[in-house]
C-alpha cells in the first residue's frame, strides 16, 4: 500500500501485512503549504508501480514497485 502525504511531498509505501512503514519516504514534490498547494495530491496502481500527482508542480511520478 502506498500512502500521499500532501504536508512534505512524499509517497509512503506501507507493508498491508504488518500496517508498518516500509522504507524511506519516496519524494516526488515540494512540501506543500495549504490545501491549494498540495504536493502530492492521488496516487493509482499499474501492475507493479504506481502513479502520483503534484498539482503543486504539474508533474506525473511513476514509482517502481519491489517486494
Amino acid at each position: 500500500m502506498f500512502i500521499a502525504n500532501e504536508a512534505d511531498g512524499t509517497i509512503t509505501r506501507i507493508d498491508d501485512r504488518t500496517g508498518t512503514i516500509a522504507g524511506a519516504p519516496i519524494a516526488i514534490a515540494p512540501a506543500g503549504h495549504n490545501s491549494d498547494a498540495s504536493a502530492a495530491h492521488a496516487i493509482a496502481p499499474a501492475g507493479t508501480a504506481i502513479w502520483a500527482t503534484s498539482p503543486s508542480t504539474h508533474t506525473v511520478s511513476r514509482i517502481q514497485a519491489h517486494p
